[in-house]
Formats: C-alpha cells, structure tokens, sequence
C-alpha cells in the first residue's frame, strides 16, 4: 500500500488498521447483517461502509495520523475499505 499511494504507513499503523478490522469483525450487528442471506452483497457492502465510517471516526482523537493518512486520499481509503470488506466475507462466522 505504501508504494500503490505514496505513503509511509508505520508498523504501528498496520497493527492499528489490524485492530479496526477486528472490532468490525466482532461487532455483533455487522455478523448479524453478513450471515442474513436476504441481504445482497451491496446491502451488506452498504452496512460495512457505514460500520467502518463510524469506527474510522472513533480513531481521531486516539489515531490522529493513521486517520489523517486515510482520509485524505480517496482512492487509499476505498481500497482499504475494499480489501477489509473482501476479507471480511470471507471469514465472518456465524
């Protein structure tokens, strides 16, 4: 990702971006909407967009930099998105 964006991401803000999928993959309300197979993948894509926002919010006042790197770009932000949500179909349980 740094090469793709230009960007230096630390060790530390891996392991912070790690963390933030964690908490949306245990998030009881994201699991409840992944597992409910009357929702299309754009819905559940939907809620996951909303659920990381919320979670990306969170992160300012405790991850001022890592969010300030995210936000900023874009294209940076969407393909993080994009690669926790793939992920995150793949290995929800229910």
């Amino acid at each position: 990702m740094n090469k793709r964006f230009g960007t230096t991401f630390s060790e530390d803000d891996k392991v912070i971006l790690n963390n933030l999928f964690k908490t949306l993959l245990s998030r009881e309300d994201m699991k409840g909407y992944m597992n409910n197979e009357e929702n299309s993948k754009e819905h559940k894509k939907s809620k996951f967009d909303d659920l990381f926002t919320e979670e990306l919010v969170k992160m300012v006042t405790s991850h001022q930099n890592l969010y300030q790197k995210i936000d900023k770009e874009d294209d940076m932000k969407e393909y993080i998105k994009a690669k926790m949500f793939d992920f995150m179909c793949q290995n929800i349980t229910k």
